[in-house]
């Protein structure tokens, strides 16, 4: 695969996605065999056990994201769903929970939204800081608006700006190899800056010509 190919990988692991249909939509009987495969910079490794499958994710930077509310969106985003045990083991960049599909039940559209949602698991490790950040703006926006309605004449500018406090301090992230990340929160704003690797020199050229057109 080279560089320029991850432009057009789609938000879901499409072989992921295409096991977890198998067992949470199509059959919940079926046992699917052992497999190992990857999706871009992450690997993933799935076992069946019966009506549960077992998943682990291998992401070598998952302790970047993991300090930066990793687990608490994961919780969020999956919810409501069978998913049990989940373990981080950061310093082997392991991530790994269960999901039952007997506890599933007859709604065939829960059974979709449950192999999507975990399907889409890469797109969770690499926004996780960053949903944090806008979180913290939409929180710290909500308390500027009330703080002004309720100051006195002329002061709804300063009461907003006490309300909104100190943001969080800029977040550095290697989410991909020889690629980083930067968040920035600011009062009114999250900034996120990226650097990308290019091996192709097409690609240099392109991104260079790009890259000027906003100088």
């Amino acid at each position: 695969m080279n560089q320029s190919d991850r432009l057009f990988l789609d938000d879901v692991s499409a072989t992921l996605h295409d096991r977890l249909k198998q067992k949470l939509v199509d059959d919940p009987s079926v046992q699917l065999l052992e497999q190992d495969f990857q999706d871009f910079e992450v690997n993933y490794s799935l076992a069946c056990q019966g009506s549960v499958v077992k998943v682990k994710v291998l992401y070598p930077f998952l302790s970047e994201v993991l300090q930066h509310g990793l687990q608490e969106f994961l919780d969020h985003v999956w919810q409501g769903l069978p998913v049990q045990g989940l373990k981080a083991e950061p310093q082997h960049g392991l991530l790994q929970f269960e999901v039952d599909a007997a506890s599933l039940g007859g709604d065939l559209e829960t059974r979709k939204r449950c192999a999507q949602l975990l399907a889409s698991t890469r797109i969770w490790l690499l926004v996780a800081p960053l949903v944090g950040c806008l979180r913290w703006l939409r929180n710290a926006t909500d308390r500027a608006r009330e703080a002004g309605m309720r100051a006195v004449p002329g002061g709804a500018a300063e009461a907003a700006a006490a309300a909104i406090g100190k943001p969080p301090a800029p977040i550095c992230l290697q989410v991909r190899c020889l690629e980083s990340c930067w968040i920035i929160c600011k009062p009114d704003r999250v900034l996120v800056i990226l650097s990308i690797s290019l091996e192709d020199e097409v690609d240099v050229a392109l991104g260079r010509a790009f890259c000027q057109e906003f100088a």
